[in-house]
This record gives structure tokens, sequence and C-alpha cells, in this order.
């Protein structure tokens, strides 16, 4: 996963207004446990398309603690 990481890190730098990367990154880090990680970029994913239903799924998940 860290490799998979680093590759949509890399993305958002050269793409930073792509709200799936985010998500996608933000799934990546939510495996990993990095559960405040995961939350900064669910959060930054819905900033930019405030459609983007799964993450407010995942964000509910990780602010529940569910």
């Amino acid at each position: 996963y860290d490799q998979a990481a680093e590759q949509f890190e890399t993305a958002i730098k050269l793409g930073p207004r792509r709200a799936k990367t985010y998500y996608n990154l933000g799934v990546i880090y939510e495996i990993q446990h990095k559960n405040p990680d995961a939350r900064s970029m669910f959060s930054k994913a819905l900033e930019l398309d405030t459609k983007l239903s799964c993450a407010q799924t995942h964000l509910d998940k990780l602010v529940g603690g569910g």
C-alpha cells in the first residue's frame, strides 16, 4: 500500500483539483490505519466535490468511530 499511496500523492501534486484522487488516497490511509490522514483526504475530496458520497460515507465512519 505504501507504493500506491506514493503514486496517489504524486497524482495530487500533478492534479490537485481531482476529488477522487484524494478519496482514493484516503482509502489507502484508512486501510493502513492512518485515520487522521484518511479523514483529511476524505474532507478534501468533499471540499472539491460535495456530491462524492463515498467520501462522505468513509468520513462518517471514521468520525463516528465505526
